[in-house]
């Protein structure tokens, strides 16, 4: 209302329309302190939301091979996830940003992130050890896909061995429960306080 309107909005040529963006984004991140994560952080939504235009205008106009396999990808449930995860990953990444105190501290937490050792650290490994159930409802779910794209076999089975081995439980159900385990069990000890309570 008062910044992206006033320069034009999107009421203007794209290229307009993507200064305004950017414009408005980092002045927001300057408006949050005067520090340059936040600048960083404006300027890193404000590339984001320009990178979304154009990947939309370059899908709405041209014809080509490419563009009309991701119109069809993104108009299935699996494009819908891709789009999501993506979008979460974006965010939180510019999280990082607005919440370290210094940009030395949020790329060192950004190293922390991406790094590889961080694979092989044995934290997972703990995890799984703490909390059985974890491997158990990949296991189960493993079990269901098999039997989701073995369905003919195990059709073929005995009326008694198909019975037993069809799944009780939706494969879904068993993915929510195992996130849900998996951020119980990652999440901190202690109550983190409620980020916008700093300004």
């Amino acid at each position: 209302d008062y910044l992206y309107i006033p320069l034009g909005g999107s009421k203007c040529s794209l290229v307009r329309r993507h200064a305004n963006l950017l414009i408005t984004m980092v002045l927001g991140g300057l408006w949050h302190g005067a520090s340059w994560h936040f600048v960083v952080w404006g300027a890193f939504h404000g590339t984001g939301l320009i990178l979304c235009h154009s990947y939309d205008h370059w899908l709405k106009n041209s014809s080509s091979a490419v563009t009309g396999f991701l119109r069809q990808l993104h108009s299935t449930a699996t494009g819908g996830v891709l789009s999501m995860l993506l979008t979460f990953v974006f965010v939180l990444v510019g999280w990082v940003f607005f919440r370290a105190e210094t940009m030395a501290e949020a790329l060192s937490v950004l190293h922390g992130m991406f790094a590889p050792q961080v694979v092989t650290s044995g934290v997972l490994a703990e995890v799984l050890a703490q909390h059985p159930i974890v491997p158990a409802l990949l296991a189960y779910l493993l079990y269901r896909l098999v039997y989701d794209y073995g369905a003919a076999v195990i059709k073929g089975l005995p009326a008694v061995a198909a019975q037993f081995c069809t799944p009780r439980v939706p494969a879904r159900v068993v993915v929510y429960l195992a996130f849900f385990v998996m951020t119980m069990a990652l999440a901190p000890s202690s109550a983190s306080p409620f980020i916008y309570f700093a300004f």
